[in-house]
């Protein structure tokens, strides 16, 4: 009878085949974590390089990049600047008015402090719909100040080009 107690063998084929299965899932997590890694560095950069807006003043208190430019399926970027005419810090909410080619879920807008007398910019991803027309539609930001009184403070208009 045979006693074997503890006894593990593999034959070199499946060893050989274990490592190189492992070598493989290696290559393919460094590729895939690369090439993601990749794209959204390089969304994030086109983003930064957008140009601010013009100065917003006390007689002008919102503005916004003069245009976007994108694809179908794309997103287009802008930023826009609000400054608050206030002594006092107060929370500004901008919102994104319906515009037909923009995705109305794609815009999100979060509120923000604001220091008294002092501007805050804000950046905009709008991902433009598949089946948008061609053209230059204008679109809308609209600010509020939020302090029980909800008082519009303002508005803007940005033209996104939309291409095929």
């Amino acid at each position: 009878m045979f006693n074997r107690k503890g006894d593990l063998a593999l034959s070199t084929n499946a060893i050989v085949v274990l490592i190189i299965a492992v070598l493989v899932l290696g290559l393919l997590i460094s590729f895939i974590t690369g090439a993601i890694g990749k794209g959204s560095d390089r969304f994030l950069g086109e983003l930064n390089k957008l140009p601010d807006p013009p100065e917003p003043t006390s007689s002008k208190i919102i503005t916004s990049s003069e245009s976007a430019v994108a694809e179908r399926g794309e997103y287009a970027g802008f930023k826009f600047s609000v400054y608050n005419p206030f002594p006092t810090e107060k929370q500004v909410a901008p919102t994104f008015g319906t515009c037909a080619p923009v995705n109305a879920g794609s815009v999100s807008l979060a509120p923000r402090l604001v220091a008294g007398r002092s501007v805050e910019t804000w950046t905009v991803q709008a991902l433009i719909k598949e089946d948008a027309s061609l053209g230059k539609p204008v679109c809308t930001i609209s600010v509020k100040i939020v302090d029980g009184t909800e008082s519009a403070i303002g508005n803007s208009d940005v033209v996104i080009e939309v291409r095929s």
